[in-house]
């Protein structure tokens, strides 16, 4: 299996055209990009642009919240599936996530 820097060789030698632009939807996957330092490390011709995030990764933790209350308050709330698990600050005793709201009834 090719490590990083393999990977990174690999695309500096690509005879690209033109320039790539490549655009993440993810909040997280941004976070790994910029942390890693990727941009710096690939050839100018690969741009890679920061999207809107994922609906996981922009919904506000006062929108969980509300939607766990919602739900323990016999509200059928649908979501999508990693919704489910993405904890909230809660007072003790309480669900953190969706997971545990309805794991708790």
């Amino acid at each position: 299996m090719d490590d990083a820097r393999a990977w990174l060789e690999r695309i500096r030698g690509l005879p690209l055209a033109g320039k790539i632009r490549i655009m993440n939807v993810c909040g997280g996957h941004e976070r790994s990009i910029t942390m890693a330092g990727l941009r710096g490390a690939l050839p100018e011709a690969v741009e890679l642009i920061p999207g809107p995030g994922c609906p996981v990764c922009v919904c506000p933790e006062e929108d969980i919240y509300a939607a766990i209350q919602l739900a323990r308050n016999g509200v059928i709330v649908a979501a999508f599936g990693d919704m489910l698990r993405v904890p909230c600050n809660a007072p003790k005793k309480e669900p953190r996530s969706l997971e545990q709201a309805k794991a708790a009834g």
